[in-house]
């Protein structure tokens, strides 16, 4: 049987407009004016600023971790980098969390709601991914409409709703990686198996997104060498040149 999907779909759900097609869904680009009704306590916000095992991961993938120190030459880890480790807090500022007055968690929900994940409030969602209720909403559509539109499904969603707090990248980086922890199978087998498993997926992109953030280390450490290399390779020519000219502290008396 031949599949026909609908290029566009346009759906009005509790005041918002959205816009879906099968690869993305982009949303709302029209708001009602009236104000969302969610009512978000001071431990649900407390729990939603919590960052995600990705977030932690980008802001450690993001701070220095050698530096070159002139004394010695030599590599060290970069000042004040044990000693400041990375927040588990998303953020603590009442200006810099829009998303606590629940608007952007009705806009998530009411396409959660069309995309046929929840048919409820999303208090089940929120007890166990809270980060839900800051995560930008298109991000976390797009990672639903990811799933619903593939071989795993909508339940898979209901089953692991931290599956919900990837984007769809990693979502597609976890199948990959799946793909290749299981001996090379076809993408659908891998969809397959994380159906029946949903855990399996939670895996499996953990499992991506950890081995990129070794690449990206290794990469980062590879480069500040070739940069200390460079940087005392340089020193040892200046003063090669220095004691070949007669000048500097090298030079011959």
């Amino acid at each position: 049987m031949m599949l026909v999907r609908l290029l566009f779909l346009v759906v009005t759900i509790d005041g918002f407009i959205f816009i879906r097609t099968p690869a993305r869904f982009t949303g709302p680009i029209v708001r009602s004016l009236t104000k969302s009704n969610v009512v978000l306590d001071e431990n649900l916000l407390a729990s939603a600023r919590q960052l995600l095992d990705w977030e932690t991961m980008e802001a450690q993938a993001a701070a220095p971790v050698l530096t070159l120190s002139k004394e010695t030459n030599t590599l060290t880890l970069a000042e004040g980098y044990e000693e400041q480790p990375v927040t588990q807090e998303a953020c603590t500022s009442a200006n810099d969390e829009p998303w606590a007055t629940g608007d952007n968690w009705a806009e998530t929900l009411s396409g959660l709601k069309f995309l046929g994940v929840i048919d409820d409030d999303g208090k089940e969602l929120l007890a166990t991914a809270p980060q839900l209720i800051r995560l930008n909403s298109s991000s976390v559509l797009d990672a639903a409409c990811f799933t619903v539109d593939s071989d795993v499904g909508a339940a898979s969603l209901i089953a692991e709703p931290v599956l919900l707090t990837y984007t769809a990248t990693h979502l597609r980086m976890g199948l990959k990686f799946l793909q290749t922890m299981m001996g090379g199978i076809s993408e659908t087998a891998a969809m397959a198996a994380c159906a029946s498993t949903p855990k399996l997926f939670v895996a499996a992109v953990q499992g991506a997104l950890q081995e990129r953030a070794v690449v990206d280390a290794l990469g980062a450490a590879s480069s500040a060498t070739a940069r200390a290399t460079e940087t005392t390779v340089g020193s040892v020519s200046a003063a090669y040149f220095l004691k070949k000219n007669g000048q500097g502290e090298y030079a011959e008396a």
